[in-house]
């Protein structure tokens, strides 16, 4: 095999054993408050949550906030951190309502994106993790190998939290 490939398999399990070492410490650490219940993710209104997807090697994390889920009314905002410092951030905001999804670049002005394009990317991203969380009970972090090979971490899992409108605000 080639060296490149082998070298790519090799931190690819190191990453994986990493991931589930991490999440099997926090979920046995006995001095935190955590419940053991399943949490019906399908009867919330509002859901945020942080993902890390870990591919070949390089981890990107995303940040999620939703509100009217349940509804036709359906709004998600998406953060994507710059994983470089001083990189840029990136932010997008999709109605399923009204069909209408904005996007802006760090701290620049909110720009009309196109929703057929972009409901299917980060819709689809949303309704994924969401659909995951169903086995969530409450832990701190839900993971999973995707389909593709990616190593999936949602953490900082807020079932029903209070969102402040300006959250969604694109103007």
């Amino acid at each position: 095999m080639n060296k490149n490939i082998i070298f790519i398999i090799a931190v690819l399990l190191v990453v994986i054993i990493a991931a589930g070492a991490a999440v099997i410490l926090l979920n046995n650490n006995p001095s935190s408050n955590k419940q053991t219940t399943a949490v019906n993710i399908a009867d919330a209104s509002s859901l945020q949550f942080t993902v890390n997807d870990t591919s070949q090697g390089t981890t990107t994390p995303y940040q999620f906030t939703g509100i009217t889920m349940g509804t036709s009314n359906l709004t998600v905002r998406v953060d994507l951190p710059s994983c470089n410092p001083g990189g840029a951030n990136y932010t997008y905001v999709l109605n399923s309502g009204t069909q209408s999804a904005w996007n802006k670049t760090s701290d620049a002005a909110w720009m009309t994106d196109n929703f057929n394009n972009a409901w299917p990317l980060w819709g689809n991203m949303w309704s994924g993790y969401v659909s995951k969380l169903d086995a969530w009970n409450s832990t701190a972090t839900y993971s999973y190998t995707a389909s593709n090979g990616d190593a999936i971490i949602i953490f900082d899992i807020h079932v029903n939290p209070t969102i402040p409108n300006s959250t969604f605000q694109t103007s």
